[in-house]
């Protein structure tokens, strides 16, 4: 009499790597409640391409079903053996997908498919709230953080525009009604037009003033990437026809991302950049844009771009860090 064989219980998280067709990814990526630039696919692409990395795409079941995406970036050496993984600010989950044990269970399966080695290092920045609960099922997969806290900042755009306009801080309300009584122009060009006049202005503002930033090439590069599915705008702010300001946002789904910006002397005069920004609201709730990320925020280093970003009366969000 034959013995029954046992049969394994099927996972309770399992990641569908690779074989998504560009449409299924956009079309489950475009049901991402706030999706993140680092996540989408126009990013990875680019970013795979300028560092000669693997783009590694994967759908999500939980308990059978859809749940969410997840993107990482990885190189290799001599067959993998030297192995790096980039999952930077994912994954990302699907309305009410995000559940505790939801993301208990993704942890495990990433360890499963990428268990630690010899040779192999993953850098992981989790795109979950900093909890202690969060910590902890990080540490119970066998990560450990190596670096602090990511900060940023999200603006909800489904509130109307006056409320939005309500909730700006004092200064931040203040300076732009100055920029608005300066009679400052606003030009948006959703074509690439102005990228040429974009970055270069970028690369001589980030040479003189020194500050942490994407090189122009990367910027260059992610604009391309964007500009194909005509989810790039650059914004300019000008005074009697001439430029005082730039800004560069990339859409990605529902939300959207305040990716650079630079300005001159006369543009920090007349506040361009708060009459920029407020002007982009408008813009992006056209396209019915949902979340808008202000950018990465870093109190010790970059204290007048948090103020700034801050004004805008935007809701802060904190990662648990970086996990190796």
């Amino acid at each position: 009499m034959k013995t029954q064989e046992k049969t394994r219980p099927p996972a309770e998280c399992a990641i569908l790597w690779d074989g998504i067709e560009p449409y299924r990814w956009d079309t489950v990526f475009a049901r991402i409640p706030r999706s993140n630039l680092l996540q989408s696919r126009p990013y990875g692409d680019a970013m795979a391409a300028l560092n000669r990395q693997r783009v590694r795409r994967g759908l999500i079941l939980h308990e059978g079903r859809e749940s969410g995406l997840v993107q990482i970036l990885e190189a290799g050496l001599m067959n993998n053996m030297i192995h790096g993984a980039h999952l930077d600010r994912g994954p990302l989950w699907l309305e009410g997908e995000d559940k505790p044990e939801a993301i208990e269970a993704f942890l495990v399966a990433l360890r499963r498919d990428y268990p630690k080695r010899l040779g192999r290092r993953m850098r992981f920045i989790p795109e979950t709230p900093d909890t202690p609960n969060a910590r902890d099922a990080l540490m119970k997969a066998g990560f450990r953080c190596v670096a602090p806290s990511y900060e940023t900042l999200w603006l909800d755009l489904r509130k109307p525009a006056p409320q939005l306009r309500a909730a700006l801080k004092s200064g931040w309300a203040g300076s732009l009604r100055k920029a608005e009584r300066a009679g400052l122009g606003i030009i948006w060009d959703e074509k690439g037009a102005l990228l040429p006049w974009f970055i270069g202005g970028y690369a001589k503002d980030r040479q003189e003033r020194r500050y942490r930033g994407p090189q122009p090439g990367v910027l260059s590069s992610l604009s391309a990437a964007f500009l194909k599915g005509k989810n790039a705008l650059i914004g300019c702010a000008t005074l009697d026809g001439q430029p005082l300001a730039g800004v560069l946002i990339f859409c990605h789904g529902k939300s959207a991302t305040y990716q650079a910006g630079w300005t001159t002397a006369s543009g920090r005069e007349f506040c361009a950049h708060h009459l920029l920004l407020w002007s982009v609201v408008g813009k992006l709730k056209e396209r019915a844009i949902n979340d808008f990320d202000l950018g990465g925020i870093d109190a010790e280093h970059a204290a007048g771009v948090k103020s700034f970003k801050d004004g805008m009366g935007a809701n802060p969000f904190k990662t648990p860090g970086l996990w190796v």
